[in-house]
């Protein structure tokens, strides 16, 4: 891993790697629960409205569901979700929106 690249990412990667094997496999394991968790509560919740000292904790809950790639849309920037009949072609469809077929399919 290129510490210039990604400082973060090395840092972390530096301190775990110092850690017992029990204690990283549990902080792993917890921080994968975290994150499980705070998706599933963010199914329920309704975004506040912004300036209340509810939004500060909603933020944090919802950046705690994104940061393991939960709840990520399929389709983001550059991406259009295209609806169209099983038997018409994607190629198709596309061309009528003038679109490349490929910004018509959810990313990976």
């Amino acid at each position: 891993m290129d510490p210039i690249s990604n400082p973060i990412a090395y840092a972390l990667a530096q301190l775990i790697g110092q850690l017992p094997g029990v204690w990283a496999t549990w902080l792993m394991a917890t921080w994968a629960f975290l994150c499980a968790t705070s998706n599933l509560i963010l199914v329920r919740w309704r975004p506040p409205d912004a300036g209340t000292k509810m939004a500060v904790l909603y933020q944090i809950v919802r950046l705690l569901a994104l940061s393991r790639g939960f709840n990520a849309a399929a389709y983001g920037p550059g991406y259009k979700p295209l609806l169209i009949p099983k038997d018409m072609p994607r190629d198709q469809a596309a061309a009528a929106l003038d679109l490349h077929p490929d910004q018509t399919k959810p990313r990976k």
